[in-house]
């Protein structure tokens, strides 16, 4: 690794909390019907929604005051998944451009969902002193291979950079 490469460190507190506030945002996600939820990390056989964390949180950046005051900056990688047998190719195309809408609405920018616009208004609110600084697109959704039962996974991974503060 270069020496200008940040070191990284574990959150180990952040990623639960950031965790649980994930799963709370992505399933109120507009674009899901009432009967459709994104699960976490959800085994192979299964067909929907799901989201798998990275590496879980890490610190890339820390800086302390003489009085001890704490500033972190976190990232929390995941990727999230639709999952679906039997897909056409019109199907794939839609698969791929529901996964690129969702990925633009968490970034809070406008999309239209079954012809309305809407926008992401606000981030959950993080425990402590933790707050979310933004969520970006690391990749536009791409396609994995089939798997042996033919199922298709969609994938898109993203980050959410948050910002800790604490005194020591």
């Amino acid at each position: 690794m270069p020496d200008n490469q940040p070191q990284i460190v574990p959150d180990v507190e952040g990623y639960e909390h950031v965790t649980r506030a994930l799963m709370d945002l992505v399933n109120v996600y507009p674009g899901l019907n009432s009967d459709e939820e994104f699960s976490f990390a959800m085994d192979e056989s299964e067909e929907g929604f799901a989201i798998f964390p990275g590496v879980g949180s890490g610190i890339y950046d820390e800086r302390e005051s003489i009085t001890g005051h704490v500033v972190q900056m976190c990232q929390y990688p995941f990727t999230a998944v639709y999952r679906a047998s039997g897909l056409n190719q019109n199907r794939k195309i839609n698969a791929k451009e529901w996964l690129d809408t969702f990925g633009r609405w968490l970034e809070k920018q406008p999309v239209s969902i079954n012809g309305e616009q809407v926008v992401l208004s606000a981030w959950p609110v993080l425990t402590g002193e933790r707050e979310i600084q933004q969520i970006s697109r690391q990749t536009p959704a791409y396609f994995m291979p089939p798997a042996e039962d033919k199922s298709e996974n969609w994938l898109i991974d993203m980050m959410i950079q948050y910002r800790n503060e604490f005194d020591r």
